[in-house]
């Protein structure tokens, strides 16, 4: 059983945003991509995490969250937003 976690803001650097796409780890739809983040947890399957940056609308994540319900075995759901620029410095 999955689980969408909403009571924590997961941020990572737009470096790491980056090298996530740059390695492939995107979840096409149907007004562009969703950029992820997986951290594998057990046998049992891995963490995801959408990132939402600022083009990225909800029905691009609800998708992204389909596509991960229906083709990986994900454990935990978690939606990530890019550090704004001045906490990066």
């Amino acid at each position: 059983m999955t689980h969408l976690v909403t009571d924590f803001d997961y941020q990572f650097p737009r470096k790491h945003v980056e090298r996530c796409r740059e390695f492939g780890f995107t979840i096409p739809t149907t007004h562009g991509v969703v950029v992820y983040d997986e951290e594998y947890n057990s046998v049992d399957g891995a963490d995801f995490y959408l990132i939402k940056e600022d083009h990225v609308t909800n029905d691009m994540i609800a998708q992204a969250k389909r596509y991960l319900h229906q083709n990986r075995d994900a454990l935990h759901i978690r939606i990530a937003y890019v550090t704004p620029e001045k906490e990066q410095e």
